[in-house]
């Protein structure tokens, strides 16, 4: 069993930084004291694996770890900028030329990893940033550039650093300065005077806490740590651009969807959308083209770039050419199960690709460069140009076409296009933003979820009557929307998430299985709806389609996801 001895910063919002100075640079961040304690023994064994991948001579420590909080300093901790930090008692020590140059070989370790981590990225996705007032990947370095020789001046007086230390820096290239400052600022650690290596300074410029009190051993266990921490938001950044990809994917394919909302397989198969293409011949089309990306995903893992297919306007024109001719006389169901297999098959190859891979630069065959994420984001773009001219082709239709029934199977790809759209924003809110996050309105996103599991209840029961033969008949008549929305909401106010969450995935559940059991003629049968018009069971079951993707607009707008058209961000 290993005792650890633990170094506690508790801010006065509560957060709590938990720091392991026997093992420099190892530190974690909770949300409180108890949250940051439970983490601090799996962020030890990060620590020492880090360690033996870099020295492969390091031995992991017992699995078991007893903690003791030797320190703690309240009002203090660095997780915005101008915070204070802590100095720990035992950093007040002097530090000896032995201990400096470990801690400089562990700094090594640290950059060596942050190159890695950074190696090959595409200027595009270093330019990147996931939202308002976040840094891009280019950001972040700059920053721990600027951090590395801002450490090394709290030890020095202002007469003690060369003029021109802090002079303005955004012209140099940024990997031109990340590695001068790391060279300035080791090379001062380096020469450190005995008496720098001892003393408690205050430094009083460039700070907006001048009493704050440093040592050389403090300067060193946040120069460590700031990176380590850094190095964690870049690996950040590139897991946000793919769920950011994800969601954009998912809604492009909801919304290519639901252009076949309501309308018949005549219609679907018969009338022309874009010149001779029916909406039926653009289901295969869309299946072929995810289905090359895919074969080119597994080139690219298998190494084998250069039987990387080069395709010139002429060659893909003449490839859906021949597509549309060997596609024409399929059914429309062997069309849209097509479309369905080929997203699936080429979601799975992108799940094996590593966030970092995506944005690594690719030499072409022809010798131009691309990347994995530009590949990618092709297909949104591909279902967002064809649901875009499915939409403007609906407009044109006659209102009695629009309004009327289409095949079960489409319908349940619709629900489950919708659902899957909406799904991919839920981990973009932490589990506190979900309960305390306003993204509709005065609703949370919990307050959310309950409202559409709520309302879809309404079809479910719709459904039930549907599936015996039986026309709807409702014991609560909605006459306000408004006063139906506030009694669930208030019904459904001190639930927990997981009670919500359950009748969210449930209430899908049934709709669905409901679905499945209701014949064709039954969803065709007109009924009154519970909030009043005539309407049929086909109508009943595709609103709540549309009623999720409608509500996806609304936490998008509330998450700020940048470059997003406006009918995924905003209501018309």
């Amino acid at each position: 069993m290993s005792a650890i001895d633990v170094y506690l910063e508790v801010r006065e919002d509560g957060q709590c930084i938990a720091h392991v100075l026997a093992l420099p640079g190892c530190f974690v961040v909770g949300n409180d004291q108890e949250a940051a304690l439970n983490n601090v023994s799996e962020a030890v064994q990060g620590y020492a694996s880090w360690l033996e991948m870099h020295e492969k001579t390091i031995t992991l420590p017992d699995q078991l770890i007893t903690l003791t909080v030797a320190e703690t300093l309240r009002g203090v901790g660095a997780l915005h900028p101008g915070d204070q930090m802590a100095l720990f008692s035992p950093e007040k020590k002097p530090l000896s030329r032995e201990e400096l140059a470990r801690l400089l070989q562990l700094a090594a370790y640290n950059r060596a990893d942050l190159l890695a981590a950074v190696r090959g990225l595409s200027g595009t996705m270093r330019g990147w940033r996931p939202g308002p007032d976040r840094m891009s990947i280019d950001d972040i370095l700059r920053h721990i550039g600027r951090a590395d020789r801002w450490y090394v001046s709290r030890l020095k007086g202002t007469a003690e650093l060369p003029e021109d230390w802090f002079a303005f820096d955004d012209q140099m290239p940024v990997m031109q300065f990340l590695r001068l400052m790391r060279e300035t600022a080791v090379s001062h650690f380096q020469h450190l005077s005995d008496d720098e290596l001892s003393r408690i300074t205050t430094p009083t410029y460039r700070t907006q806490n001048p009493t704050e009190q440093w040592t050389a051993r403090k300067a060193l266990r946040r120069f460590l740590e700031h990176e380590r921490e850094h190095l964690a938001h870049i690996h950040e950044n590139l897991a946000l651009w793919r769920q950011q990809f994800k969601a954009r994917l998912a809604a492009e394919r909801a919304h290519f969807l639901l252009q076949y909302r309501s309308l018949s397989e005549d219609v679907l198969t018969q009338q022309p959308v874009v010149d001779d293409w029916t909406a039926k011949a653009l289901l295969p089309h869309v299946g072929a083209w995810d289905a090359f990306h895919t074969e080119r995903l597994d080139l690219v893992h298998n190494g084998r770039l250069s039987d990387i297919e080069i395709l010139g306007e002429t060659i893909l024109n003449d490839r859906n050419a021949q597509l549309h001719q060997k596609m024409k006389d399929i059914p429309l169901e062997q069309a849209f199960a097509l479309c369905l297999k080929e997203r699936g098959g080429y979601k799975a190859m992108l799940n094996r690709v590593s966030d970092a891979d995506l944005h690594r630069t690719i030499r072409m065959p022809n010798g131009e460069r691309s990347t994995i994420a530009v590949w990618a984001n092709r297909r949104w773009r591909h279902d967002m140009t064809h649901g875009d001219e499915l939409a403007a082709w609906r407009n044109a239709l006659p209102r009695d076409i629009l309004f009327g029934t289409g095949p079960k199977y489409l319908l349940t790809g619709i629900l489950n296009a919708s659902r899957k759209a909406f799904l991919e924003l839920v981990p973009m809110l932490s589990e506190q933003e979900r309960h305390e996050k306003l993204v509709c309105g005065e609703w949370t996103l919990k307050d959310l979820v309950g409202h559409l599991a709520d309302w879809e209840m309404v079809g479910v029961g719709g459904l039930q009557k549907l599936s015996i033969g039986q026309l709807p008949e409702y014991d609560e008549i909605i006459t306000d929307f408004d006063l139906f929305n506030s009694r669930h909401a208030a019904i459904r106010k001190d639930q927990p998430w997981s009670k919500v969450w359950s009748d969210f995935e449930s209430t899908r559940k049934q709709l669905l299985d409901l679905l499945a059991r209701v014949t064709d003629d039954d969803l065709k049968r007109p009924f009154t709806a519970s909030w009043g018009p005539t309407i049929h069971g086909y109508y009943l079951t595709v609103v709540w389609a549309v009623h999720e993707m409608e509500h996806s607009v609304d936490v998008r707008q509330a998450l700020q996801l940048p470059n997003l058209p406006k009918r995924l961000r905003k209501h018309d």
